[in-house]
């Protein structure tokens, strides 16, 4: 158990509990123990995004003065943001994580790693810093600032601002600033601090979202979703784009609503906030879909009961269906279903046959196996040229079939040509009927004359070339600050060059993946040791009768034997 605090700061309504810790751990330096200031000093550096994972043990160390441990989940945490589209059983699960301090908890969903970087520096709205060093002495960490994407204060409009200098990650994905731009940033952050600050029932807005796509059309009442639909609409939704440019990429190559489509349709899988918000804003934005109309539905089969009476009566089925306007083959299957007994001829064309007449067909005429194996003509040119063999095809069917191929393999060069950046799913989605004709009838040329498979390398390969393009001024800025931090030189490893610029170094190496530029910032061991020497070299103004071992001990290098 820790010990409690003596002594507590005053608490600013809507302040995150990462804020209130902090500023409880500076207050208490001198009154409390040292192993609780350093149990909370190492909690506050975790992501400021993450929900708390030590809560109950903070509300005990200060007697509850801030409330139970529930109460500052739902008042001082992103607890709302995150559970209110949860459904009712994800929502309980994550509450008995968090209260029963199980390790792993964090974030109960993430997006995908080109907008889900952890936060480290604080972000600050000028009219709330004013307002808390008024009543606290010193600016405090607000809630509503800390969800993904949001750039602007929810309550004064005014736009957030960060210590940590202009060489971080998060600083460089922001869009110069326009109207509209400007316009939808504000706009998001206003329904982030909403949907953080109203009070919810979980699984109801997921309800709510699934209603409200039916009735614009965008799902059928069997519960099927029109994916492209929503995808165009999102992205004409938000045409003007947003101030964070990860958020723009997010909603112009559809990931948005293919994640959002994906986490509906499946039971159990959680929706992210942020996918939530753009899909209900947009369906806001966007007219009903015209294509949403719902099909006339079918017409019902013959009924039990009418079937037997019409059995009973010694009727066919060619007489039932004729009669009662349905077809034979109907007629038939729902015979078959209600295990109604009638009469069927048997079957001539069974498997041993079919392959004696393409053995037979070999060495003889269609018009003699037909004879011989008691089948009409018709039947036996079918099963030969189901079965390839050259006698059953005409000179005409040879060349008709010729025709069609080189027209469909024309047609596949003309659209390849046409839109060279598709990838193999992009031309099957986008020329449906030419890839299953070639796929079907023609699937070796088909495969030597489809783009290369792409195989992914990673949540870097999702990055488009403007985004990846953005890590190289942030890391630049980075390595010269290391560069300067320090008159001997200091290694540019993946941690330090992580953060400076405000990022993890997991999310450092796979961000930079794809940019070979900025991996040749980071230092190996051998360009380290070559700096440093060559830097000893320059201060000791080494000439050639310098010891190498002064050289060396100048350079702090530990030999390797």
């Amino acid at each position: 158990m820790l010990p409690t605090i003596r002594r507590l700061c005053c608490a600013m309504p809507g302040e995150d509990v990462h804020s209130l810790i902090r500023r409880n751990a500076l207050m208490s330096g001198f009154l409390s123990d040292r192993a609780f200031i350093k149990a909370m000093q190492a909690y506050v550096q975790h992501d400021l995004r993450a929900l708390p994972k030590f809560l109950p043990q903070f509300c005990s160390g200060v007697d509850n003065a801030y409330g139970t441990p529930m109460e500052v989940l739902l008042g001082r945490s992103l607890l709302p943001y995150y559970g209110s589209v949860l459904t009712a059983e994800a929502y309980q699960r994550l509450l008995t994580r968090i209260l029963e301090a199980a390790p792993g908890v964090g974030r109960p969903t993430r997006l995908p790693l080109i907008g889900s970087t952890s936060l480290f520096a604080e972000p600050h709205c000028a009219q709330c810093d004013s307002h808390s060093e008024r009543l606290c002495g010193m600016a405090v960490v607000m809630s509503i600032h800390l969800p993904e994407f949001v750039t602007h204060c929810g309550e004064h409009g005014l736009a957030l601002t960060s210590a940590s200098g202009s060489a971080t990650y998060h600083t460089a994905v922001q869009m110069p600033p326009t109207e509209v731009r400007e316009r939808n940033a504000h706009e998001f952050s206003v329904r982030s601090s909403q949907l953080l600050r109203e009070e919810f029932t979980p699984g109801a807005r997921l309800e709510h979202l699934k209603g409200r796509l039916l009735a614009h059309g965008f799902c059928t009442k069997a519960g099927r979703y029109r994916l492209q639909a929503i995808t165009e609409a999102t992205a004409d939704a938000f045409e003007g784009g947003f101030m964070d440019c990860r958020l723009s990429e997010v909603v112009a190559n559809g990931q948005a609503a293919q994640h959002a489509i994906a986490a509906l349709r499946r039971e159990g899988r959680q929706l992210h906030p942020v996918y939530f918000i753009l899909l209900d804003w947009a369906l806001d934005r966007c007219s009903p879909n015209k294509v949403g109309v719902e099909r006339t539905p079918r017409r019902p089969g013959p009924s039990k009961e009418l079937l037997h009476q019409e059995v009973a009566a010694g009727k066919s089925m060619d007489q039932i269906a004729k009669e009662n306007n349905f077809s034979p083959s109907t007629v038939a299957v729902y015979a078959d279903l209600y295990s109604i007994p009638r009469a069927t001829l048997p079957r001539r064309k069974t498997a041993t046959v079919t392959d004696d007449v393409v053995a037979m067909l070999s060495s003889q005429t269609p018009e003699k196996v037909a004879r011989q194996v008691g089948l009409s003509e018709a039947t036996v040119w079918r099963i030969g040229r189901a079965a390839g063999v050259q006698r059953c095809r005409s000179l005409e069917d040879l060349q008709r079939e010729e025709r069609a191929r080189e027209g469909q393999r024309q047609r596949w060069l003309d659209e390849c040509l046409t839109h060279q950046a598709w990838g193999r799913n992009q031309f099957r989605e986008g020329v449906p009927l030419v890839w299953k004709w070639l796929y079907r009838d023609d699937p070796v040329w088909l495969d030597m004359h489809s783009p290369p498979r792409r195989r992914s390398s990673g949540a870097g390969s999702r990055l488009s070339l403007e985004m990846t393009k953005l890590l190289v001024a942030p890391a630049l800025a980075a390595a010269h600050s290391l560069d300067r931090r320090s008159d001997r030189p200091l290694r540019r490893s993946e941690r330090r060059m992580s953060e400076a610029m405000g990022l993890t170094p997991y999310e450092f190496v796979r961000l930079t993946k794809l940019e070979s530029s900025v991996r040749e910032l980071v230092d190996t061991r051998g360009a380290f040791v070559r700096r440093r020497l060559r830097w000893s070299a320059r201060t000791l103004r080494a000439a050639a009768r310098t010891a190498r071992w002064r050289i060396v001990k100048k350079a702090c290098i530990a030999t390797r034997k």
